[in-house]
């Protein structure tokens, strides 16, 4: 759907007359998820002053895939999924048609997909993607240069409080990361704060700030806070109980727009 506005008003208002027989709540909900763009740029929020010839588009609302599989945001650039529990991000040795990348490739057999980072098979959450080289470049020199901010949401043994977890990991030939000496191994730096302190574990927001493999993993058993369910670093009696690790907010420059792109689990 798009308009062009024909004068000045707030957005909200414009959107009531693209989309008469949708309520404010509903309104307000395309533009918190990212659906809705005034002259190919995010809408900020519903009282944005729209002035009279800008156009406003509102996009497709989120979609499911496969096996779960949810798009947060997308647009002709890249796409942010939300990933679930026990889906690969990219393919292994063992493994090539049952992970996210794979899913996205078959949905758009002329256009090429871009993995940007990974989370582990049995962790969930926010994925992006780049559908060009140039999104692509932009959005991994962020990641160099650690100005994408991820966030995600632990459930740990124990009550670590607040701080933050700085150490070295390498990866033995077993593909299984542990703590190491500097000479060794690459830094790793986890920041953590408490949510929620309940009986034996607590709830933590994590914030990363370098991305090796398995790193909250590895740092919070090595600082004797183990994620719960986690079977290969915490404790024997995790084995079998599901990991209580999701990422849940993404936030990085759009590399067309040049704006700070805030995501969540529950939209934008």
């Amino acid at each position: 759907m798009q308009i062009k506005s024909s004068e000045k008003m707030p957005l909200l208002e414009l959107l009531g007359i693209l989309s008469p027989d949708s309520s404010k709540n509903t309104l307000r909900s395309w533009i918190e998820k990212g659906r809705v763009t005034v002259d190919n740029k995010l809408a900020q929020h519903p009282n944005q002053t729209i002035e009279s010839g800008q156009e406003i588009v509102v996009g497709t609302k989120p979609k499911f895939l496969k096996n779960g599989l949810k798009i947060v945001y997308e647009d002709d650039h890249l796409v942010v999924v939300d990933k679930p529990r026990g889906l690969l991000s990219v393919a292994t040795d063992m493994e090539t048609e049952f992970t996210v990348h794979a899913f996205l490739k078959h949905r758009f057999h002329s256009r090429k997909v871009h993995p940007i980072h990974r989370l582990d098979k049995e962790t969930s959450g926010l994925l992006v993607f780049a559908y060009t080289e140039q999104a692509r470049d932009h959005l991994k020199k962020q990641l160099e240069m650690r100005t994408m901010h991820r966030e995600y949401r632990a459930v740990v043994h124990g009550h670590p409080g607040k701080g933050t977890w700085r150490c070295f990991l390498y990866e033995d030939k077993r593909m299984k990361m542990h703590v190491c000496s500097r000479s060794e191994g690459k830094e790793a730096i986890t920041h953590f704060e408490t949510i929620k302190k309940q009986k034996k574990t607590s709830i933590l927001k994590v914030k990363l700030e370098s991305g090796r493999k398995h790193q909250i993993r590895v740092q919070a058993a090595h600082f004797g806070h183990p994620v719960v369910g986690d079977s290969k670093y915490g404790p024997t009696e995790d084995t079998g109980h599901k990991l209580q690790l999701r990422a849940v907010k993404l936030e990085f420059e759009h590399p067309m727009l040049k704006e700070r792109l805030l995501l969540s689990e529950n939209g934008r």
